[in-house]
């Protein structure tokens, strides 16, 4: 019983550090969501993921970043993990995801500055 206890408030605990990881991200939107280098930035409906576009002067022409609870390659769900994925780099798990969103959110500001 204890263990389970344990566990679930574990899960409580990451739960809530992503719900408020995600503040930063919906303040960021507010900020930038009109940036016409943005191309998109979505927040998505279950608060699991949040994506952005961002055009780019590269052959590619534009540079998406994500944060999610889901692998972005593997798609695979790990308790406790949160995922900052960036193109043109390996996915980066996350223990914390107020790190995770200190990240995104530096990334993001460093393409726009």
């Amino acid at each position: 019983q204890d263990a389970q206890d344990s566990h679930r408030q574990r899960r409580e605990r990451f739960e809530q550090a992503w719900r408020d990881a995600v503040v930063p991200a919906r303040q960021l939107k507010g900020r930038i969501g009109n940036d016409p280098r943005v191309l998109f930035f979505v927040i998505a409906r279950d608060e699991r993921e949040v994506t952005v576009k961002l055009k780019e002067n590269s052959p590619r022409g534009f540079c998406n970043f994500g944060i999610s609870l889901h692998h972005p390659i593997k798609e695979t769900v790990a308790e406790g993990i949160a995922w900052f994925a960036e193109t043109g780099s390996e996915p980066r798990s996350y223990n914390q995801p107020k790190d995770m969103v200190e990240d995104f959110v530096r990334a993001i500001a460093s393409k726009l500055a």
